[in-house]
């Protein structure tokens, strides 16, 4: 995807909204506080609104160009949209609502029972939206717009008014169909943890303008938007290979590969259908999560111990962030005098120490 918003500018209800970025890549966040200005934005995106003056350009199509007068309307720019409040039809079922979305896109190679199927929709199909959770209406909301076929998918506030678990089970349907059907996505959200579940790459919107654009840590380093962007937000993000299922202490081993030694996880209702290796695992971990050690521990109940190398030090207000490449990359918070104490300096070697249960499992992939 390579999406370019060239000096938009819209004047809406007394209020001027300015967008100027350039993106690339397969998933993107859009954050900010509510009433920044996100929404508005992906209203433009999608042709909803339109604004007086700048341009819009998706994989080399010019969606609007005000000087050109160019302005394709939402049904023609292959862009699916799934707004907050879903819009499902009330007197439809699911499949009817399902269906609908195919009206706009007959030629599409992701048929009904794909999208049934990869968001497990079966057992809703005949039911009407009054009868689905809020969760249940997400996912019918997000089949409806994958059945028009689009080379891109925005999701307003995918996450709002869903508990922990759905909204772990969202971010792991958003991941399936990234890699099931490599459609780019564009997430609008004010809940940042569950943005950096799905990616680093973010733009960030404040007082109606685009602050910053980029990976996650490089606008935090720069301090392009530090109302907003500190590294204590941030999400270590893993995909390791399972390995092996222990029954009896209840605890599941992954690595990068079957022979690799373990990263170690606390067994959960996620891992039903994990009992042998082979399947690659997404992995969440925070950095205050993260303790760092000049040698290996024993008898303390962090069982995690993996050895790595510093690569960066970033220092922000009253703490440093420390990467660290124990083969994957972790990022651990560590107090100014822990950093002193432990003579903390790239290149030196330091033990990554964290417990089986700080680890949250986002996202189990299809077995190849």
């Amino acid at each position: 995807m390579k999406l370019d918003i060239d000096q938009l500018q819209l004047t809406l209800g007394g209020l001027s909204f300015n967008y100027n970025a350039s993106i690339s890549g397969g998933i993107f966040g859009v954050f900010g506080v509510s009433g920044s200005g996100k929404s508005t934005l992906m209203r433009l995106i999608c042709g909803i609104e339109r604004a007086q003056q700048g341009r819009i350009v998706f994989n080399d199509s010019v969606l609007f160009d005000s000087q050109q007068r160019v302005h394709v309307p939402p049904h023609l720019r292959h862009i699916g949209v799934v707004f907050q409040e879903h819009h499902l039809f009330p007197h439809l079922t699911a499949e009817q609502n399902l269906r609908f979305g195919q009206k706009y896109a007959p030629r599409t190679h992701i048929s009904l029972n794909d999208v049934v199927t990869l968001l497990d929709l079966s057992s809703l199909l005949q039911k009407k939206p009054a009868h689905l959770s809020g969760g249940e209406r997400q996912r019918v909301a997000i089949g409806r717009a994958l059945l028009q076929g689009p080379k891109l998918l925005l999701l307003d506030e995918p996450f709002s008014n869903l508990d922990r678990d759905r909204r772990r089970q969202i971010i792991s349907y958003l991941l399936k169909i990234h890699h099931r059907f490599d459609i780019p996505l564009l997430i609008i959200s004010h809940d940042l943890e569950d943005i950096l579940k799905l990616t680093r790459a973010l733009i960030i919107i404040e007082d109606r303008s685009i602050a910053a654009v980029g990976d996650y840590l490089h606008i935090a380093a720069n301090g392009d938007a530090p109302h907003l962007i500190s590294p204590k937000n941030f999400i270590n993000t893993v995909e390791l290979i399972h390995q092996r299922y222990l029954p009896k202490q209840r605890l599941n081993h992954f690595g990068l590969t079957p022979e690799s030694a373990p990263l170690i996880v606390t067994n959960s209702s996620y891992f039903n259908d994990l009992q042998t290796g082979g399947n690659k695992v997404r992995l969440a971990i925070a950095p205050d999560d993260i303790a760092l050690s000049r040698d290996t521990c024993s008898h303390i109940s962090m069982q995690n111990q993996l050895r790595g190398k510093v690569t960066h030090i970033l220092h922000m207000n009253d703490s440093f962030f420390v990467t660290v490449d124990c083969g994957i990359e972790l990022i651990s918070e560590i107090a100014p005098g822990a950093l002193y104490q432990l003579d903390v300096k790239p290149g030196c070697e330091l033990i990554c120490l964290f417990k089986a249960k700080a680890v949250e499992v986002t996202h189990i992939f299809d077995a190849d």
